[in-house]
């Protein structure tokens, strides 16, 4: 039977942190597509803790391309949006910087791969932000701020004709910000969640 194969770029939650198992939400995505076609679907996680949108850009020109894989999925990075030291602070990236990079991610994996996906970034818990800023770990995010920013890249998606995943589209999903031990990464519980909810969406479109 032939077989696709894709890369995935995103950040520590794609990456699997705080999964016990260590596998995280993409990986388990990829073993519930293979359970319906049983090895139909290959996966490079390119995934990295940290990265901006300018690290994905960087990712998809030095290791996604050079794979040859027949298709891309591109996380929404909600590192765009840290606000260093205070709730109050500026985004890290402005709004013309962060879609300026989305246009030239779109423009260059399009060019190199028959498949392009983008999966929306996630909520985060901002009643327990407060209680877990430390120190050494002293970045804030808004819910508001994410919403903005998924659906700025849902209309240069469909621009651009490429499928925009938004995973939790409901403005507050209690359920998964209760598995944000640090306010921020799920627990294995809110990876398996994420992952039934990708699954769903990649079913819908074809997979």
């Amino acid at each position: 039977m032939a077989y696709k194969s894709y890369s995935f770029l995103g950040t520590s939650i794609s990456q699997g942190y705080f999964d016990e198992t260590g596998k995280g939400w993409v990986v388990r995505l990829f073993e519930k597509l293979n359970t319906d076609k049983p090895g139909h679907y290959f996966l490079s996680l390119l995934a990295r803790s940290g990265d901006r949108s300018y690290d994905l850009w960087h990712r998809l020109c030095s290791e996604a391309i050079q794979r040859q894989n027949d298709g891309v999925i591109i996380e929404v990075s909600c590192n765009d949006l840290v606000r260093q030291g205070s709730i109050e602070a500026q985004t890290d990236l402005s709004k013309g910087i962060r879609m300026e990079l989305w246009g030239c991610l779109l423009e260059l994996a399009k060019k190199n791969f028959s498949e392009v996906y983008v999966t929306s970034g996630l909520p985060k818990n901002e009643e327990r932000m407060a209680a877990t800023r430390i120190s050494d770990w002293n970045v804030w995010y808004k819910n508001e701020d994410i919403q903005e920013y998924n659906a700025d890249v849902k209309v240069l998606c469909a621009q651009n004709n490429v499928p925009f995943i938004h995973l939790f589209p409901e403005p507050d999903h209690a359920a998964y910000k209760e598995t944000l031990e640090d306010a921020v990464h799920p627990n294995t519980q809110g990876h398996e969640m994420i992952a039934e909810a990708a699954y769903k969406k990649f079913k819908e479109l074809g997979f």
